[in-house]
């Protein structure tokens, strides 16, 4: 697949406010403004800038292949954490995820599209979100979350601690 353009976002910050876009030499060629004729202006608050560069530089210089097989690890001990801890409960519910992402689905339907990973329970991620926010974890109440570079292992197992405790509470 080769696409006509490309954005980027997020992580070529290094973690600042940050987007990109690139793509085929005849499109962006409407951008450039040494070419004359009618151009297409593209202006905002962090263009070039030099902090979030400078970020992102950083960020590119620590992401080697140890970094990720250490993310991807991170993420696999995660997933196995809820799952093991979802089957104990006997819950419709169930991990999905790749290297260090994760999300969490309140349903025991095969995933395979966004409908199918609706919740059996609608109330079921508040109850968790909320729950996990008392014991201290913030996860998004989608259950959507990432590992970084700054977890331990140590990390990990304290959410997966935080949210069997949340889950003898607000699920059972």
């Amino acid at each position: 697949v080769r696409p006509d353009l490309t954005t980027l976002g997020k992580i070529i910050g290094g973690g600042l406010p940050v987007g990109a876009f690139g793509g085929r030499a005849d499109i962006m060629s409407a951008y450039d403004p040494r070419t004359g004729g009618a151009r297409i202006s593209h202006g905002g608050t962090f263009n070039a800038n030099p902090l979030t560069m400078a970020a992102g530089l950083a960020t590119l210089a620590e992401l080697g292949p140890a970094a990720y097989a250490r993310l991807d690890l991170l993420g696999e001990r995660l997933r196995a954490g809820v799952t093991t801890l979802f089957r104990k409960r006997k819950l419709a519910a169930q991990v999905s995820g790749v290297g260090s992402l994760f999300c969490l689905h309140w349903t025991g339907k095969r995933l395979v599209d966004y409908r199918s990973s609706r919740p059996s329970d609608p109330a079921a991620p508040l109850r968790v979100f909320m729950g996990l926010l008392n014991e201290g974890v913030i996860l998004s109440q989608r259950g959507l979350g990432a590992c970084s570079l700054a977890m331990t292992e140590a990390e990990i197992d304290r959410f997966i601690t935080a949210l069997d405790r949340v889950l003898a509470r607000a699920v059972a």
